[in-house]
């Protein structure tokens, strides 16, 4: 058998990429004007990943939530046997019937001639959707091609495919796409792009594997293609995947085994599909983090939520592929499990199943399947769109699949007891997800006990059900059950308020609260949005992300765009400030070409400039440049991906001195008169769908209490400048008076989000203010300091308070971004009550800390146990 692996005009072009003379490799295009704005592959996939279509294609993902997978190969012709033995009676590699050509280290012309033999008659894509149709999936994927390099589409790259090398002949990609949209289901296809045992050559071991390499399972060892792996990706695998991308209509493509991808190969694919059709998504195997969803391990279930949309994978039996011996299928109520368990977790669960060599289903996975459908027709509501709850799961029974082998080896027993209860959500409802029924025809859910519920009714029964409040949860009155089967859906809808809570961000005692405040001016890394995205409460700074998307509005909305798609909870602020004309605000540009009298000018006609000599400030005075601000906020704000606005300078506008030596004492009142009215139109405005945060309370003598007469236009603070000795106070006295406001403040309800220097302000820092600090070197020692700035934090915290322990807003040169300290990590628990003072000194108790704080002194310590 010859090497099937390019047609002739495609050979020609191999051929004269190496041979002495001839032109070199074919490029893909590159992204159309991106290549001075992006300075790397990270940052062009983000602009592309963050686009409006990935999130209507992701929208989708989420509204299906359950599909079917199938892997179907020239490998289901053998089914699992070679030569009259199994997977598992010798061989490397895993002993999954798809794996057949690896562990039985197969020849590749031997293998590329069983094509000749392969003719699956009873194939009926209509049938097959059905299937799907019935079990209650909404979307397909299938292996267009394998690690075994056969295409199961009519390609014109290679011949080693379903329609050219076999008597069967037919496109199986072209009808199973067909048939699912005349069904109503998304189509989508695997491919293996990074391990093909046939074409791929040594799957790139020698020239961009690492000393010792981990995953040389996936490379042809025995019998490497003289191909190189350069020369397969470029005319075999990147064709073959643009061939998918024009020929179908796909949802989804499923990328494998990157193993040793280089970058540029691996977004070349991502790419390729973005230009294709941007709603496409991929999966993350397409390597070096450039896809759309997060993918687990093989039949492995995640134990939390996971930071990304993601999509879980398992099978109905053990082998992907068909397996002649393979005949321990999963259960309905173990698959209903493994649908809830990753559903509740957040994910979309895709199940596979294995078609034998003549195209059927197996009858026992397709019965299965069925029975976890007629459940599904009763409470797909509680699935289908869903989202995870605060609550995954209460109740006795804990089930840990980490990996397939825990299911295979650990004879698991899928027996649920009538208080296991699983969560998902959808709007203003919450569902509750039994497997089991009770005796007593009474529910109660422990997870329900302080929400504030409208109505609870039963999927599939009529009718709200009688329920009451008791010192253990919710007790509910069940209806009766009219059909045999798994469990039940309890259906919660809440008052409109009760998740929003009015906006405000999430907050617990279980650690340290931390606020995260911080610029970047251009796009973060999916490292450090993965980083961002464990905090409760972020402010993105002025110039953040705009040299990489050209203005600080979009450079801000993409970062909490990026931040909530791993963390929806995430509450994200718009940093404004409320009077200094900071660049980088594409709005505030086209409106000062248009109005370049909105511009602040002092006594002498020159523009009144701030300490820099160079930015210059907007005289909100006038009442169309404070419409203008407003209406720039509230465009902002607008979008889903911002919760409220951070105000600044408001202490600038408010201490006379700061624009009386600027502008005179008269147009400084007419400032401060401008700057009421604009607080008040903007809490006409914003303030009932968005957190207002203002840099407001300070220990000033203009001040009658510390700037708390002000708060009466914002749900809380931004506390800086905290540790100043000023206004011939001393230190103690100063940071006293300040810990009595804010603790003042907190227990009032007001979210407070506290600004703690690491470093030691700057000499010639601007009175009052403390964002300029000296750097901490790497190797520096902050442990103590830490201490002391949290026992600070919490003497003061409350329900909604949050600490920023820093060096500096922008993070380029920060000595302390990206870390954790353990400080952070340990477990706190609720406060036993206030702090107490005697004198400078301090001392408070939570759950798992004890605190002392010597402010005159400036020790502390803090004793966990």
């Amino acid at each position: 058998m010859t090497n099937h692996f390019l047609k002739s005009a495609v050979i020609i072009a191999l051929i004269s990429a190496v041979l002495p003379g001839c032109g070199g490799s074919i490029l893909p295009d590159a992204v159309a004007s991106q290549d001075e704005a992006l300075p790397s592959l990270e940052q062009q996939w983000q602009v592309m990943h963050n686009s409006a279509a990935k999130d209507r294609g992701r929208e989708i993902f989420n509204e299906k939530k359950y599909g079917m997978f199938i892997h179907w190969g020239l490998y289901a012709h053998l089914g699992g046997m070679w030569k009259g033995e199994t997977m598992e009676a010798s061989g490397t590699g895993p002993t999954v019937a798809e794996w057949v050509m690896r562990r039985k280290e197969i020849p590749r012309a031997e293998y590329a001639a069983l094509a000749s033999e392969f003719n699956p008659v009873d194939f009926d894509a209509d049938a097959w959707v059905a299937i799907a149709k019935a079990a209650g999936m909404k979307y397909m994927v299938i292996t267009a091609k394998h690690h075994d390099g056969f295409a199961m589409f009519d390609s014109d790259v290679s011949d080693f495919n379903i329609v050219d090398a076999t008597p069967f002949g037919r496109d199986v990609i072209a009808e199973l796409q067909e048939a699912c949209e005349k069904a109503g289901l998304s189509f989508g296809v695997y491919y293996s792009h990074g391990s093909d045992w046939q074409d791929g050559g040594d799957g790139g071991l020698k020239d961009y594997a690492p000393e010792n390499p981990p995953r040389t399972v996936f490379a042809n060892t025995w019998d490497p293609s003289p191909v190189s792996f350069d020369d397969y990706l470029e005319y075999k695998a990147k064709p073959q995947v643009r061939e998918l991308l024009n020929n179908y209509k796909l949802s989804q493509i499923w990328f494998d085994s990157a193993n040793y991808i280089p970058e540029q190969d691996a977004f070349d694919f991502y790419n390729d599909v973005y230009k294709a059709n941007p709603e496409i998504l991929t999966n993350s195997r397409l390597g070096h983090n450039f896809g759309d969803i997060g993918t687990p391990r093989d039949n492995e279930i995640p134990g939390a939520p996971l930071e990304t949309i993601w999509e879980g994978i398992a099978t109905t039996n053990h082998s992907w592929g068909y397996k002649v011996s393979d005949t321990d299928f999963k259960p309905p109520v173990e698959l209903l499990f493994w649908l809830v368990e990753n559903v509740s977790k957040g994910g979309n669960f895709l199940l596979n199943v294995g078609p034998d060599e003549r195209g059927n289903i197996p009858v026992q996975a397709a019965e299965n399947l069925k029975v976890v459908g007629d459940w599904l027709a009763v409470n797909g509501e509680a699935i289908y769109g869903t989202s995870a709850w605060s609550t995954t799961k209460e109740g006795p029974t804990n089930i840990v699949i980490g990996h397939g082998g825990d299911r295979k080896n650990g004879k698991l027993e899928f027996e649920f007891e009538e208080t296991d209860f699983w969560f998902t959500q959808k709007g203003n409802k919450v569902y509750a997800i039994s497997l089991s029924r009770p005796q007593t025809g009474f529910a109660t859910v422990k997870a329900f006990k302080s929400l504030n519920i409208k109505s609870i009714r039963q999927l599939g029964a009529t009718g709200d059900l009688v329920w009451a409040q008791t010192g253990e949860g919710i007790d509910i009155a069940l209806q009766p059950f009219t059909r045999d089967g798994y469990g039940y859906v309890l259906e919660v809808t809440l008052y409109e308020n009760s998740i929003t809570q009015n906006n405000l961000p999430e907050f617990h005692w279980d650690t340290m609260p931390l606020y995260m405040h911080l610029r970047k001016d251009t796009a973060f890394t999916n490292k450090e949005i993965t980083y961002l995205a464990k905090f409760p409460l972020i402010t993105f700074e002025k110039t953040t992300g705009r040299k990489t998307y050209g203005s600080t509005e979009e450079g801000t909305i993409a970062a909490a765009k990026a931040v909530k798609r791993i963390n929806p909870k995430a509450k994200i602020l718009y940093y404004k400030n409320v009077v200094v004309n900071w660049g980088g605000y594409k709005e505030d540009e086209s409106f000062l070409k248009r109005n370049p009298d909105a511009l602040l000018f002092d006594q002498s006609g020159k523009k009144a400039l701030m300490p820099n000599q160079k930015t210059g400030f907007f005289d909100i005075s006038k009442k169309h440049v404070r419409s203008h601000w407003i209406d720039h906020v509230s465009q902002v704000t607008s979008s889903p991906y911002i919760d409220g606005v951070f105000l600044d300078a408001n202490i600038k506008v408010l201490v006379p001195g700061f624009f009386a030596g600027r502008v005179g004492p008269e147009k400084q009142k007419d400032i401060m008169s401008g700057y009421f009215t604009m607080m008040e139109d903007l809490n006409t405005q914003l303030a009932n769908n968005n957190l207002l945060i203002a840099n407001i309370l300070r220990v000033r003598p203009e001040f009658k209490d510390v700037g708390r007469e002000y708060l009466k236009y914002f749900d809380g603070s931004y506390i800086e400048g905290f540790e100043h000795e000023n206004f011939d106070m001393t230190y103690e006295d100063y940071l006293a008076k300040g810990i009595d406001a804010v603790q003042k403040s907190a227990r009032e309800g007001k979210v407070i989000a506290m600004s703690m220097g690491i470093g030691k302000a700057l000499e010639n820092a601007e009175t009052g203010i403390d964002d300029t600090r000296k750097k901490l070197r790497k190797e520096d020692s902050i442990s103590e300091r830490i201490d002391y700035l949290l026992a600070i934090f919490l003497v003061c915290a409350e329900k909604y308070s949050y600490v920023y322990p820093h060096d500096g807003y922008g993070i380029n040169n920060s000595a302390v971004w990206l870390q954790t300290f353990p400080q952070y990590e340990r477990k706190l628990g609720t406060p036993e009550g206030p702090a107490r003072k005697e004198g400078y000194v301090y001392t408070r108790s939570f759950e798992h800390l004890d605190v002392w704080l010597d402010i005159k002194n400036k020790k502390a310590q803090l004793d966990w146990r």
